[in-house]
């Protein structure tokens, strides 16, 4: 990456970073940069964020931070007020080893700047290494990384050259380009109209960049690649706004895009959907991150085609898009693009043969003229989700559009109209067949409930510890059983988080990590960033005899919703009652 560095919000939490940032921190090791540093350290990092916020300013201060290998490595560390598309306020944080890295701040200095013009005007960056000669083309925003190319970089010049991707009057200022950053020149500044994307569009850029410091003892050359807009305005539909997968708008150019239409508007109606892949996570785990791609541009392509040219698509994030409809004023014509969109992704992604795994879309729909409040993207959005939200809590596979009904009965449009009840049905239902599983076939029914628990609630690992010092009985996920344990639990005071129902649910364990240090390496060395916990207990002694454990890896900051804390705690009290009942100790 052309740098080690990440997007933190207010509260020290990481919510991305570079490649180089994961490899040097440790990626699976934390979530809150308060993680890694000393008391004393956190309280400086705390003041220096604090200034960049108040006085939308750099900072740079020096702290010692603890890397992968478990060692506190002395850091020069950058801190610059990052632009967000909510509202919401972040920093990004350059962080340099200074045993590894050239002592040059200006050079530190010069490479931040670029970063931060790169990322503020929605530029691409290149970063070449002269030790195996490779040419990373790549842009980054809050959440994500595209790739335009990686690879050596005389097979892209080549490409370039030869596949007459270039005017003619610009091959020059090319070929000096590449023998500047070949050449390690300390600047480099140059414009240059050529094909990037390989697309057959030719297009004006402005390169700049020159000698970088990476996290390493070598040298780099990087910089920005703009695009030279003659009008000095950043065409979001140009290949900037692009999302490099899909070749629909990134996350940045869909806000953006609808931001824009609701500040431009005069009486239109302009309708905001959010939509994203049921089970996308099985497809991942099962058939692979390649295939997983595949069903994503799938899905892209599926979408662009039933909006057509009614409005734009954009890739939120993951296997999350979000759609901007233009002016429709009339609900059934609207709910027409959304039943299209729901029954193709149906039909493309049906179980045949050996596939198994089956993929549908739920979507929350918001037309600007439906609205509660102030006609803002804020309140769109946030209703679009809360839309996206029901059609998932309903069952998947439909679509909720927020009308007079919906804001009444919270009734659900799409492939089965149902009424506000059927939440609650279909979560009985489910309580209750695990229910008589559990009394009917006793103990050899748990591996069973646990695992059906898990995918109903989308979890990573259901762990159950049992016996005077509790060790693992039962375990369910994707976490080696040998690096399973419960002694994290009487360390540091963990018990009195537990309240009354002896259930604990934490939504980011980074949050633990400051006051109760032992306990969270525990949980860190078993990838537990989010879980809820019910404790068994002897029903004379009160000891502890046993914990049941419902944990989520790889996605710190999980809200644990009232029902699912309900659901959990009943089937947590049968199979607690079960094993004292069938194995007393």
């Amino acid at each position: 990456m052309f740098a080690n560095y990440a997007i933190i919000d207010e509260y020290l939490n990481v919510l991305s970073g570079s490649t180089e940032f994961f490899k040097f921190m440790g990626a699976l090791n934390f979530s809150s940069i308060l993680s890694q540093v000393s008391d004393q350290d956190a309280i400086t990092l705390r003041a220096a964020t604090k200034y960049v916020f108040d006085n939308n300013a750099d900072k740079s201060l020096q702290l010692e931070l603890l890397n992968s290998n478990g060692e506190y490595r002395s850091c020069y560390i950058m801190l610059s007020p990052q632009p967000n598309d909510f509202g919401s306020r972040t920093i990004l944080i350059n962080i340099y080893d200074i045993v590894q890295t050239v002592s040059d701040v200006s050079a530190m200095k010069r490479h931040m700047d670029v970063m931060q013009m790169a990322i503020d005007d929605n530029s691409l960056l290149f970063e070449f290494t002269p030790s195996n000669k490779n040419m990373h083309i790549y842009r980054c925003d809050s959440t994500n990384i595209y790739t335009v190319y990686n690879g050596n970089v005389n097979d892209w010049s080549d490409s370039v050259i030869y596949e007459n991707r270039i005017e003619d009057e610009y091959r020059e200022a090319f070929r000096s380009f590449i023998d500047d950053i070949k050449r390690g020149s300390r600047i480099i500044k140059t414009e240059i109209a050529f094909d990037l994307f390989g697309d057959g569009s030719i297009k004006p850029y402005i390169i700049e960049g020159g000698v970088i410091i990476n996290n390493s003892t070598v040298e780099a050359v990087g910089g920005a690649i703009k695009y030279k807009d003659p009008t000095n305005k950043v065409d979001i539909l140009s290949d900037f706004g692009k999302d490099f997968m899909t070749g629909v708008l990134d996350k940045r150019a869909i806000v953006k895009y609808a931001k824009d239409k609701l500040e431009t508007r005069t009486n239109e109606n302009i309708t905001l959907a959010m939509l994203d892949l049921d089970y996308f996570k099985d497809v991942n785990d099962v058939l692979g991150h390649s295939k997983g791609d595949e069903v994503i541009i799938k899905f892209a392509d599926i979408i662009r085609t039933c909006i057509g040219d009614n409005g734009a698509v954009g890739r939120f994030g993951g296997d999350e898009f979000m759609v901007v409809i233009d002016d429709i004023k009339d609900t059934l014509n609207i709910r027409e693009f959304f039943r299209a969109i729901r029954t193709a992704t149906e039909t493309e992604f049906k179980s045949t043969g050996d596939n198994k795994i089956s993929v549908t879309t739920s979507i929350g729909i918001a037309p600007l003229d439906n609205i509660d409040g102030e006609p803002t993207y804020e309140n769109m959005f946030k209703t679009a989700d809360y839309c996206l939200y029901m059609a998932k809590e309903y069952g998947r596979n439909r679509y909720v559009i927020y009308d007079d009904r919906s804001k009444k009965n919270f009734r659900v449009d799409g492939s089965t109209a149902q009424n506000k009840y059927t939440k609650a049905s279909r979560k009985n239902k489910f309580m209750l067949s695990m229910t008589e599983l559990l009394f009917s076939q006793g103990i050899p029914s748990i591996p069973e409930v646990i695992k059906n628990v898990a995918d109903q609630m989308g979890l990573d690992n259901v762990n159950i510890y049992y016996g005077k010092k509790p060790e693992l009985m039962f375990h369910f996920g994707i976490q080696s059983p040998e690096k399973l344990s419960s002694d994290y639990i009487f360390e540091d005071d963990y018990l009195s988080n537990f309240n009354e129902n002896s259930m604990y649910a934490l939504s980011n364990s980074a949050s633990i990590g400051m006051r109760m240090p032992k306990a969270y390496s525990y949980l860190k060395e078993q990838n537990i960033y989010s879980c809820v916990q019910f404790l068994i207990k002897d029903d004379k002694t009160e000891d502890i005899i046993g914990l049941l454990s419902y944990e989520v890896s790889f996605a710190p900051g999980k809200y644990w919703h009232d029902d699912e804390m309900n659901m959990l705690g009943i089937i947590s009290q049968i199979m607690a009652q079960i094993l004292k009942r069938e194995k007393p100790l």
